[in-house]
């Protein structure tokens, strides 16, 4: 090239920018070793970079600085031709590729595939300069990478999927480190960047064993929840490394991903501290759903029945409710007074039992509280050993003396400066003697005892701080610990001062007293330690993070004893039996005035002129006393404590109860255990003018059903409670009453009991599909809608129209009125025969949602409050059958009665959103209800469905045969046909 010409270049560049046409006179003379060919396409290419737009004088000069130092490496001619070709639209992509260049010229990596690469993204998107850009930029991490040719075969793919998923794989390049795994997931495009979006993250979880985790995901290439896998796998960074990898090395078994996916997904549930019990349990879940793939994603997901019985039966796991009957013949032949035994989750439902409690007897001290399962030991014996000892302590408690005692023990406890250090040492020193005194009186109980405690003892850990420390030595000393404690220089003569106080309760006969006065002892020594000698009891730092610890952990088989409770509770509860003794209340009959008008302010002491025996009236202002002392603990929020203290006795209660039921999957041909969560309702919406106008305009159809059900002659009489008047008073109601009126609640008028004629041991549930579609008009042939208006209706008449559609629709009436209709006749009727009934209606929205509610219970008087509703009953949701069949088949089987009957009034299919996981088929909700129905046969129950749509019959004959149900084709035949029905089934 001649002077001229690269003086003809260099103006050129002049007229862009004149410092870069100085550099490049100064470059070319640098290159005079360069050919002349090449150093004329140099300067073609220069200016070809230099006519890239704005800015574009900005990679040129990045050119020519790194001219001298490409030529000397050989890569002069190819990087300007590069810059060439990645010119004319933008500068971008020129000065990213000019960076890439200077990282390899240090490093002295190869370029010719990246750059082949980003030349042809550049043909694909010529115009999106930043994206190639961007590819430039990430490829600089990858220029010495092992690899690279992965990640570059992975941008090729990705580059034919779109732009936005290049784009974010760029964005994530430089965080990311495993290109070979992304690239096997490049199938599924979503997988693929999702497993590049989370690798950084798992690799701190990870680290080195990060391959077996890709190892799993190449297995799982294909499935669609990758994303929700990848984040089950990051959030296992809490779990400890063996149990990590041994969920890694279980899901790597299993045939396909959604099994991983339901494996890993609940793997928290279970005991991965038990290998074994894992593996075994995983093994037979595999082998017996082998040809059944729904089956088994349940299995892992332990849902269904199957799952739950193996990993109860490989972990020694014990239930409650499998041994429910020993262990109340148990308590019914320790206890001289009745206990009851009840699981903890149904005691916390009500607020009766503190969450942080394992095992506890309650403060009504008549209900021992035990957890639904224990599998906190290997085998099921040691499991059941559990239940049994606590069981024994429990009673013991009531054995030995210490509820006799509570007014002295509460008292003693009270006059402790620090009071809740005394009554935590009398917990501790209580339940040593308690079980001391348990080995002498029952021998057979000593080897499984011993096993507890020294199961117990194996499991606590050492204390920090210091007090804690001295409390710990009493704990193990209680639990006949052999071995002495790791104690400080100095503490020796003080442990040993405390075991030999805690060892003089070891003596057969130690009695509560002697419990307090060690108490005593042990709360002196302690405090006058500390007092004495502050110095020797100074905290070390790892001490003074453990301050949060007060007192030493309970012993799991012992529970805690509310002491203050238990004596409030048995001060109310020997109250009421002081009434039951001095005899009734108030006198016989109705005459006597005692609940008034909601408005009217009541008090006890109302009762005690001449109303009520002297000692009678004592007794209520004593009961007044200890009601007033309940309301101003902080605890009794406005009345709510009072009424747990009388045990649920207020007739007041507004919160659901809630129920678990199992569901029948027939694609698993299995039950989905605890599937279903059913709410309970007893406080519903009331219309007693609905019910009353119903009577009122149905007289002669009442008649007609009355006279069909009087057929049978009573046969004997029965007591019935909660009536307006009658014979004699019904005491529980009576101080419901009292406690309802103290509160400030209105009470419920209902409190005397009547004797009425009763002809059969029968009882009836009437159970009301309560939908949404039960909202729909019942169209009569006498009463037609207002014609449809046509489309050139002026807007008046169209107004008129609306009008007139609204009014018809305001008086028509719909199929839950017909419901409601009928089992408001047969109410009506079945009062005079005597029967025992229940009316209830179902509905919800889906499975955590089943609403049952309950407007009759079968020994509930037919008065105002049940009237008004059942005729409150309205349309709500979805039509989920199983669970409320269930429901109801368990309140049938409670009542005892020798015919059990079920009516079920529908308009439809049973169906829901997640009734099965296709909402469009009817097939999960047919055969999970026919199954309930099924079951309910086994337990003798007898069930009939009454249908109003016209199709019942394509699915009922599926559900139930031929002679268990109607499909009324005339719904206004809907009374006659529910009364036929009735007679038919306990006639």
């Amino acid at each position: 090239m001649t002077e001229l010409t690269v003086h003809d270049a260099a103006e050129k560049l002049y007229g862009i920018n004149q410092k870069v046409s100085e550099r490049f006179v100064e470059v070319c003379g640098q290159l005079d070793q360069l050919p002349r060919a090449d150093l004329v396409q140099f300067a073609e290419d220069c200016l070809a970079v230099a006519d890239s737009g704005w800015r574009s004088f900005e990679p040129l000069n990045t050119l020519l600085n790194m001219a001298e130092d490409l030529q000397a490496s050989n890569r002069l001619m190819v990087t300007s031709g590069y810059c060439r070709e990645l010119s004319g639209y933008s500068y971008e992509p020129v000065q990213a590729y000019l960076e890439l260049v200077s990282h390899s010229i240090e490093s002295g990596g190869s370029l010719q595939a990246l750059e082949e690469t980003g030349l042809s993204l550049h043909g694909q998107y010529q115009h999106a300069s930043s994206l190639v850009a961007g590819y430039f930029r990430s490829a600089i991490c990858l220029v010495d990478a092992n690899d690279r040719d992965d990640w570059i075969a992975l941008v090729k793919g990705i580059a034919e999927v779109g732009r936005d998923q290049l784009q974010d794989l760029l964005k994530l390049t430089p965080d990311c480190h495993r290109w070979q795994t992304a690239l096997v997931l490049l199938e599924s495009p979503d997988n693929c960047l999702t497993w590049v979006r989370r690798v950084s993250a798992l690799e701190v979880v990870y680290g080195a064993r990060l391959h077996e985790v890709e190892k799993l995901l190449v297995k799982c290439a294909d499935m669609p929840q990758m994303d929700e896998l990848l984040s089950i796998l990051s959030g296992l960074v809490g779990v400890p490394h063996d149990e990590r990898n041994l969920l890694l090395e279980l899901a790597f078994e299993l045939p396909n991903s959604d099994a991983v996916l339901a494996f890993l997904g609940h793997a928290g549930e279970l005991p991965l501290r038990r290998p074994d019990v894992v593996r075994e349990w995983l093994r037979s879940g595999v082998s017996d759903t082998a040809e059944n793939e729904a089956a088994l994603v349940a299995f892992l997901s332990q849902e269904s029945m199957r799952s739950q019985e193996a990993l109860k039966y490989f972990r020694g796991q014990v239930s409650l409710a499998d041994h429910q009957r020993t262990f109340d013949l148990l308590v019914e032949a320790l206890s001289a007074r009745q206990l009851m035994i009840e699981a903890v989750e149904e005691a916390q439902e009500t607020q009766q039992f503190r969450q942080d409690r394992f095992v506890s007897i309650g403060s009504d001290a008549r209900t021992i509280y035990l957890p639904e399962i224990v599998n906190l030991f290997d085998t099921q014996d040691d499991n059941f050993s559990f239940y049994k000892v606590s069981i024994f302590h429990q009673v013991g408690l009531v054995e030995f003396g210490c509820f006799r005692a509570i007014e002295k023990v509460e008292g003693e406890l009270a006059r402790f400066e620090d009071e809740r250090l005394g009554r935590a040492l009398f917990q501790i020193l209580e339940d040593a003697r308690i079980d001391w005194q348990l080995a002498f009186r029952y021998p057979g109980l000593v080897p499984q005892l011993r096993r507890l405690k020294q199961l117990a003892l194996d499991a606590r850990n050492d204390p920090v701080t210091p007090r804690v420390r001295l409390m710990e030595e009493l704990v193990r000393t209680g639990l006949d610990s052999k071995n002495a404690m790791n104690v400080y220089e100095g503490e020796e003569a003080l442990h040993n001062d405390l075991r030999a106080l805690v060892l003089t309760l070891s003596r057969s006969g130690a009695s509560i007293a002697d419990a307090l006065s060690v108490t005593s002892s042990c709360y002196d020594l302690i405090v006058n330690a500390f007092a004495s000698n502050p110095n020797s009891y100074r905290m070390s730092e790892e001490a003074k993070a453990a301050t949060m610890q007060e007192f030493p952990e309970p012993v799991t088989f012992r529970g805690e004893i509310e002491v203050s409770e238990v004596a409030r509770s048995l001060r109310i509860e020997a109250l009421v039996e002081a009434l039951e003794e001095e005899g009734e209340v108030l006198p016989d009959g109705p005459e006597v005035q005692m609940p008034g008008s909601a408005d009217e302010q009541f008090e006890i002491g109302d009762l005690e002129a001449g109303e009520v025996s002297e000692g009678v009236s004592m007794i209520l202002s004593e009961l007044e006393r200890e009601l007033e002392a309940a309301l101003d603990t902080p605890e009794s929020g406005d009345g709510k404590g009072v009424m747990e203290l009388l045990g649920g006795l207020s007739s007041h209660k507004s919160e659901p109860s809630r129920h678990k039921y199992d569901e029948w999957d027939h694609v698993i041909a299995d039950y989905r255990a605890g599937w279903c969560t059913l709410y309970e309702h007893r406080h519903v919406d009331e219309d007693e003018l609905y019910f009353r106008k119903v009577l009122f305009d149905n007289q002669d159809l009442s008649t007609r059903i009355r006279h069909q059900l009087n057929k049978v002659k009573p046969e004997m009489l029965r007591k019935v409670k909660g009536v307006i008047e009658g014979e004699e008073l019904d005491l529980e109601r009576s101080i419901a009453y009292v406690v309802d009126r103290k509160v400030g609640l209105t009470p419920d008028e209902t409190i005397y009991v009547q004797r009425q004629r009763k002809e059969r041991d029968v009882s009836t549930l009437f159970l009301l599909d309560m939908s949404a579609s039960t909202d729909d008009i019942v169209h009569d042939a006498s009463r037609l809608p207002p014609p449809a208006p046509d489309m050139d209706d002026d807007d008046e008449f169209l107004m008129r129209y609306f009008e007139q559609h609204r009014a018809y629709e305001a008086d028509a009436r719909r199929i839950i009125d017909l419901e409601k209709e009928s089992v408001i006749l047969m109410a009506d009727a079945l009062e005079s025969l005597g029967d025992a009934y229940s009316v209830c209606g179902f509905s919800g929205y889906g499975r955590d949602q089943v609403d049952y509610f309950l407007c009759k219970d079968f020994d509930e008087p037919f008065n105002a409050r049940v009237k008004g509703k059942i005729g409150g009953i309205k349309p709500c949701r979805s039509t989920r059958m199983g669970a409320p069949i269930r429901h109801a088949t368990r309140r049938l089987i409670e009542t005892g009665s020798r015919i059990k009957a079920l009516i079920i009034i529908s308009d439809g299919y049973p169906q829901d959103h997640d009734y099965g996981t296709d909402r469009n088929s009817r097939e999960y909700g047919l055969n999970d209800t026919m199954k309930a129905l099924s079951e309910a046969k086994q337990q003798g129950v007898l069930s009939y469905c009454l249908t109003v749509d016209p199709s019942g019959h394509d699915y009922l004959r599926a559900m139930c045969p031929d002679s268990q149900y109607m499909v009324i084709q005339d719904i206004s035949q809907l009374p006659e046909e529910l009364s036929r029905v009735y007679r038919s089934l306990t006639g």
